[in-house]
């Protein structure tokens, strides 16, 4: 943020969660000076604006320990946010991958967001979450080939001189070269799937139905 004032470039937040999460991000720095203890202890409601009352232990799993990274990390950005020229929650992401200025994709590899990026064409870095966001990922680099992982160390972090290699082998490299390659193909082959008259998707489709 120091930087981009700095350079006269304003700063949006983008966030990807809800308006309740939204609240209880704003609010943080509200609730850790009211409450002392970490949620996960706390065994009782926590109050925020316009919100109902949560159980301390449903509060996000980021902010459970007080004395974890996690919960100071979050707090920053907390303690940011408000300072942001604005807040940008959920972006028509089709619309956006389907950009030309768009050249990857750092994808958490939720199946529609695959879908999505096989469909536009765009090659994509696969740094996955939680549920079955690993198999996708195998399913993408080893199998489909439209994408570079993004290898996690054994904490489950990921360094920031990781990111920066694998956007560069993306951008520039052989191995980024072979996925844009490989997506193009399949996004000709996705075009010709939804054909409105016979392609293979509808016909299945609606065979189905």
């Amino acid at each position: 943020m120091m930087a981009a004032a700095n350079l006269n470039i304003a700063v949006y937040s983008f966030i990807t969660s809800g308006a309740c999460c939204l609240v209880e991000i704003l609010y943080l720095p509200v609730l850790d000076r009211d409450y002392s203890g970490s949620f996960r202890d706390m065994n009782g409601l926590v109050y925020s604006p316009g919100m109902p009352p949560i159980p301390s232990s449903d509060m996000p799993t980021v902010v459970l320990d007080r004395n974890s990274t996690d919960y100071s990390d979050f707090l920053k950005l907390a303690n940011y946010l408000p300072k942001a020229n604005g807040v940008i929650g959920w972006a028509p992401q089709v619309k956006v991958l389907s950009h030309d200025s768009v050249g990857g994709f750092v994808t958490h590899c939720g199946w529609n967001s695959v879908l999505e990026g096989v469909r536009t064409g765009v090659p994509m870095i696969a740094w996955t979450q939680y549920a079955e966001q690993r198999l996708n990922k195998i399913m993408m680099v080893e199998e489909m080939k439209v994408a570079l992982p993004m290898d996690e160390s054994e904490s489950g972090k990921v360094a920031a001189m990781e990111v920066a290699k694998r956007v560069r082998q993306l951008m520039e490299l052989d191995e980024g070269k072979i996925v844009r390659e490989v997506v193009r193909a399949l996004k000709e082959d996705a075009a010709r799937a939804i054909n409105h008259t016979n392609g293979s998707s509808r016909v299945a489709l609606a065979k189905l139905v």
